[in-house]
């Protein structure tokens, strides 16, 4: 009941701050991650092993269990020394790790290499999950929200969310597929 309660928690925040992201949920024995969730604390995020060269990956851990992963958005990576997810010029690369992500390259297809999220072309309303193993899936996102390849998630469409959408994207997104003003205006509630 503990569990449920703390990632109830965990969904409310992460909803409240219109961070809406997919996380890829462990199950069955993860020893590999168990070993770099501390015991001390009944929640903990930490950085992924380093050899993965995964700067922008985390582990969620509950009483010293490795629960989900979760990634940074595009141009971050996880800082584990704060916990959060920060610019990726203040976090450097794991020992032997080589940056080869181009700046505001987003991935177009699930084929690419490290792709998880992929806009799709006709509409800002959903998106591609990429999943090992060729599973792809769409997603949509809540209303009224726009996916942001930028962000790598999906962004409420009025304010104070509005802002983190840029501008340019947010008018591909209107041309696309605009949400009407009584949509907006319901999503605020």
């Amino acid at each position: 009941m503990e569990d449920r309660t703390i990632f109830t928690i965990i969904t409310v925040a992460i909803v409240s701050q219109c961070i809406l992201a997919n996380v890829e949920y462990l199950s069955g024995d993860k020893r590999e991650y168990n070993a770099l969730c501390p015991n001390s604390t009944r929640y903990a995020v930490v950085s992924l092993p380093p050899q993965l060269c995964d700067a922008r990956g985390y582990i969620m851990c509950w009483e010293g269990v490795a629960k989900a992963i979760n990634r940074c958005g595009i141009n971050e990576r996880f800082n584990n020394a704060t916990g959060w997810c920060d610019a990726a010029s203040n976090v450097p690369l794991p020992s032997g790790c080589v940056n080869n992500q181009t700046a505001n390259r987003y991935p177009v297809s699930c084929l690419e290499q490290g792709a998880t999220y992929v806009a799709m072309n006709s509409t800002c309303k959903k998106y591609t999950l990429c999943m090992p193993g060729g599973y792809n899936y769409t997603m949509t996102c809540p209303l009224p929200s726009y996916f942001v390849p930028a962000k790598e998630r999906c962004i409420y469409a009025f304010a104070p969310f509005l802002d983190d959408i840029p501008p340019e994207t947010f008018a591909d997104c209107q041309a696309k597929d605009a949400y009407t003003a009584e949509q907006l205006r319901s999503g605020r509630r």
